[in-house]
């Protein structure tokens, strides 16, 4: 039985006494590396978690700048179109204004109404003038058309 391992032995120390006493003298040494990675998982969470809500937020803004676009706040975000014209096709008001922009795309923003005088105008679709490429998701509109973002 003299040839089995000491059970007691801990990392190179005779005793758990001695062990102790090295974890006591080292103590800042463990304490400060435990604070460094606590400190740097919580700046990590809070960085992740600020970046989410910027994030968030933005898409926020541009969905609210989509869908209260109407042919007046696109004059007042974008200035005058270079074309813009109304149909009356009764009972209801189509609207499209073209816009260039600065890759020479034409792009056409199509509203309707109805005839009554105080109905509003709803925002339908946005795409170029060739009809080869539609913006279908709030990022390629502000993306096209970067004016459409209020806060810009």
């Amino acid at each position: 039985m003299a040839d089995l391992p000491k059970i007691t032995r801990l990392a190179g120390y005779s005793s758990p006494v001695e062990f102790l006493e090295f974890l006591k003298r080292t103590r800042r040494v463990w304490l400060t590396v435990a604070g460094a990675i606590f400190g740097l998982i919580v700046v990590v969470t809070l960085v992740k978690r600020t970046s989410d809500w910027v994030k968030n937020a933005r898409e926020r803004r541009h969905e609210q700048a989509i869908a209260t676009v109407t042919p007046d706040t696109l004059t007042a975000r974008c200035g005058e179109p270079a074309e813009d014209v109304t149909r009356d096709v009764y009972p209801i008001l189509l609207r499209t204004m073209n816009y260039q922009t600065k890759g020479d795309e034409k792009l056409v923003l199509a509203f309707s109404r109805t005839a009554e005088e105080k109905s509003d105008w709803v925002f339908l679709s946005m795409k170029e003038q060739s009809g080869a490429r539609s913006y279908d998701t709030t990022e390629a509109k502000i993306a096209a058309l970067p004016c459409l973002d209020s806060k810009r």
